[in-house]
């Protein structure tokens, strides 16, 4: 299961594609390797500050660990640059209504 990461890290070393580190956040997440994803969404912020896939990418890791303010600064952040973003506005509206509603189901 972890070749695939291997593999994706190994071809990042050759081509450093934001492709390719998003699918290596998304392998991550999926093995709840968090920190981990965190650095590659991070990294692709630093670079592509305007990518809404990252910002809800991060959010999503944030909120998987219970972060939910950290995580609506992340959608914040990501409508500035993207303030029509349908798919951040739905993610914040839920993030919202997680932090006012701590006790219903997510």
């Amino acid at each position: 299961p972890d070749d695939a990461i291997k593999t994706i890290k190994d071809s990042l070393t050759k081509y450093d594609s934001t492709d390719n580190r998003m699918y290596l956040a998304s392998l991550l997440v999926e093995r709840k390797r968090y920190d981990s994803a965190r650095e590659q969404y991070d990294y692709i912020l630093r670079s592509k500050p305007n990518s809404t896939s990252a910002a809800i990418g991060l959010a999503n890791v944030e909120l998987a660990q219970g972060n939910k303010q950290h995580a609506l600064e992340i959608i914040d952040n990501g409508l500035h640059y993207s303030p029509d973003d349908k798919d951040l506005t739905k993610l914040k509206e839920s993030i919202i209504y997680q932090i006012n509603n701590p006790n219903a189901p997510k």
